[in-house]
């Protein structure tokens, strides 16, 4: 071997470890850079030399800068962040919907539930006692009152969400952008090496971890280095830039995702988004049922008392309180009536009658739903008396026909409004909607689903379900659960409509007598001394089951709704720790793989150190060796 070779094995040493010390510092200046990948210096032996004795070592190439990356482990990390931001989401809200009830506290619905029947026992225990009326109308306001405030408290929680979700939206566009600069300083840098830019794929891949907390997406890298990132089936990022996130809100209040204008609302699945998306739309989990079975349960206890109240009679009952209607739903009978009034009012007994003709002649008659008489004899003179209440026919009645009047009492909390809107169409409108029968109500939300353009199908909100179908009558009339509603226009396939009677339950809520002689604990008009009966009916439906509310009472109902509310809150903080724990320890796993430790740094430090020192005493010695032979050829 020559001196030269001697000096130049000495040389690649000197650069070698000079540049290995100087990733050895990069390491350690980066220890606490967020997603910093430790790198290494990648050495690898010069081809030696052929001589002969053998071959012989020409040094050492400084190859390149390497990261300490698991790509799996990588990976992993980012779909545990995909879980760790949508149970978080999940976590909060549950818990403040549960925080909302306020149940735990003794202060929630269930106890103004309970006290405002309490308080109706009360009052059939002393009937003529102005004291426990007052009593009684307060229990009442604060029931409502109490209802308004926990669906205020769901509102701002959707509309927090829906400030989130502009938010999460705004940052993924954001970090996109960034993506597709960093890619396109990848792709220029690497052109035409070998080498990788490490520092720029690690802000990338920074960039992609907090991607990862905002939404579900897959990456596909190509030669050039450019990272596609696919959200939705849609590229975000692609070779030619980003196509950025937008949102919408349709008809029905629901939030939708698009990308190119194409909706990939239902594909986003993971990450803080879907749980945003998830708890403002499904109708199932999210905060539209939370509202929902809250007005379903307001809604019943109001539908009900208001059937027994206004079928009684206050303290000082006059003629001038009651109402009297004919709520009979159009194109649903042969004959017709003309009008109904009261007849008489000293033996009436007001309330919701159905008349139910089996024959021409004869007739069932039904109050508040349950039956009063059967096979009544019509006698054809276009007048029909019961009750005190006389109706007139305009045509005569058929086999087969049901009118529905009613002579009511006041209520006592504001009557039920139920709502009707356009979902879908372009060629159908609502004129109206009103409760025709209130004993036929079963307190849930439907889309009216139209099949061509008179037939449909109901599919129940809530349960997520096609639980019906009918068809429109005369053209302009479609009957749902004691609910009329009047359309205009011609439906087509593919048309929807929402229909809900409990939509304004709690919104429109409220007591509607002032007066404490108005509470109707009597069931006659007579003003007998201690008439209770009424009063002791409020008490009695307290405590029965409700069809119309899965066959429970309105506590157990209430009860259950509390429940499922606080099995999502538990089921939601189960899982966020469970997937925090699972991502501690791929963190762990990552660290041991990418993370810098400044022991180990500490190492190499010496260890490069030493061999730079080595290098250079081989430079001194080679000088040495070289100095000698240039005096021993100097006397030659």
């Amino acid at each position: 071997m020559s001196v030269g070779a001697l000096f130049d094995i000495a040389r690649s040493g000197l650069y070698a470890s000079t540049a290995a010390l100087d990733i050895t510092g990069n390491n350690i200046a980066n220890v606490n850079t967020p997603g910093y990948s430790k790198q290494d210096a990648a050495l690898n032996s010069r081809e030696p030399r052929y001589s002969t004795n053998g071959y012989i070592g020409q040094g050492v190439d400084f190859e390149s800068v390497t990261r300490r990356v698991d790509n799996f482990v990588e990976r992993q990390l980012l779909l545990g962040n995909n879980s760790v931001g949508k149970y978080t989401v999940q976590d909060d809200t549950y818990s403040s919907i549960e925080n909302a009830y306020n149940e735990q506290n003794g202060n929630g619905l269930m106890d103004n539930i309970t006290n405002y029947f309490n308080s109706w026992n009360e009052v059939a225990a002393n009937p003529d006692t102005l004291e426990q009326r007052n009593i009684l109308l307060t229990a009442g306001n604060e029931l409502i009152s109490n209802a308004k405030q926990i669906q205020t408290t769901f509102q701002k929680l959707s509309y927090s969400l829906g400030v989130e979700l502009t938010a999460d939206i705004n940052r993924i566009n954001d970090i996109a952008k960034s993506i597709s600069v960093l890619n396109e300083q990848i792709a220029n840098g690497e052109a035409g090496t070998k080498f990788k830019i490490n520092d720029l794929r690690d802000q990338r891949g920074s960039l992609l971890t907090e991607l990862s907390q905002l939404t579900k997406f897959d990456t596909i890298e190509d030669n050039s280095g450019r990272l596609t990132v696919i959200m939705g089936d849609r590229n975000l990022v692609g070779p030619n830039g980003v196509h950025e996130l937008t949102q919408n809100r349709t008809s029905d209040q629901k939030d939708k995702l698009l990308i190119d204008n194409i909706d990939i609302t239902d594909r986003i699945t993971n990450g803080r988004l879907a749980s945003v998306l998830q708890l403002r739309n499904n109708d199932q989990t999210g905060i539209p049922y939370t509202l929902s079975e809250l007005r379903k349960i307001v809604g019943a206890i109001t539908n009900q008392v208001n059937i027994i109240h206004s079928s009684g009679f206050g303290l000082q009952p006059t003629a001038t309180d009651i109402t009297v209607m004919n709520l009979t739903p159009d194109h649903t009978t042969a004959g017709s009536i003309n009008s109904v009034s009261m007849s008489d009012f000293a033996n009436l007994a007001p309330g919701d009658y159905q008349i139910k003709f089996t024959s021409p002649t004869t007739y069932d008659l039904y109050r508040n739903g349950s039956a009063v008489s059967t096979d009544n004899t019509y006698t054809g003179a276009n007048t029909l008396d019961f009750n005190g209440v006389s109706v007139q026919f305009a045509s005569a009645p058929a086999s087969g026909d049901t009118y529905y009047v009613s002579a009511r009492n006041k209520n006592f909390f504001n009557d039920l409004t139920p709502t009707a809107s356009v979902k879908q169409s372009s060629t159908m409108g609502i004129s109206s909607i009103n409760i025709y029968d209130r004993t036929a109500l079963t307190y849930n939300n439907y889309e009216v689903r139209f099949t061509d353009s008179t037939n449909y199908q109901l599919y129940d909100i809530q349960k997520g379900k096609i639980t019906g179908s009918g068809s429109v009558l005369g053209g302009d009339t479609i009957l749902i659960d004691g609910m009329q509603v009047k359309i205009t226009g011609t439906p087509a396939n593919h048309d929807i409509l929402k229909v809900s009677p409990t939509d304004l339950a709690v919104t429109a809520g409220g007591v509607a007598i002032t007066d404490t002689n108005d509470v109707a604990a009597a069931s006659n008009s007579a003003g007998n001394y201690g008439d209770n009966s009424n009063a002791l009916a409020m008490v009695a439906l307290s405590q029965t089951n409700q069809t119309a509310l899965i066959n429970v009472t309105f506590n157990t109902y209430y009860t259950n709704i509390v429940t499922t509310q606080g099995g999502f809150a538990k089921s939601a903080k189960d899982n966020l720790t469970f997937t925090q724990n699972v991502q501690q320890q791929l963190q762990l796993q990552r660290d041991s793989v990418s993370g810098v430790s400044l022991d180990e740094e500490a190492m190499n430090l010496i260890q490069y150190q030493k061999a730079y020192q080595a290098a250079a005493k081989l430079v001194n010695v080679t000088d040495v060796m070289l100095t000698t032979l240039m005096s021993l050829v100097g006397t030659a």
